[in-house]
């Protein structure tokens, strides 16, 4: 698949997170979590919504602590 496709999924998905979450989430940890999730708004929002409803700082696939999040 091209870049440019991928890029056109990747934005579309951001949009429909970012509208749902604003700016609870900081945008590197949506598209983290997106790509892992193989674009799936669904997927994406679930692991974000959980992660935000433990009241914990968000944490990476590869273990390392973000900026703790708070709506």
């Amino acid at each position: 698949m091209c870049a440019c496709v991928l890029t056109a999924r990747l934005n579309s998905c951001l949009d429909e997170v970012r509208s749902v979450l604003g700016k609870s989430v900081p945008e590197h940890l949506m598209i983290e979590v997106i790509l892992r999730h193989n674009f799936s708004i669904e997927g994406a929002l679930n692991e974000l919504l959980n992660q935000l409803g433990k009241g914990w700082g968000y944490r990476f696939g590869d273990g390392i602590e973000d900026e703790r999040l708070i709506m």
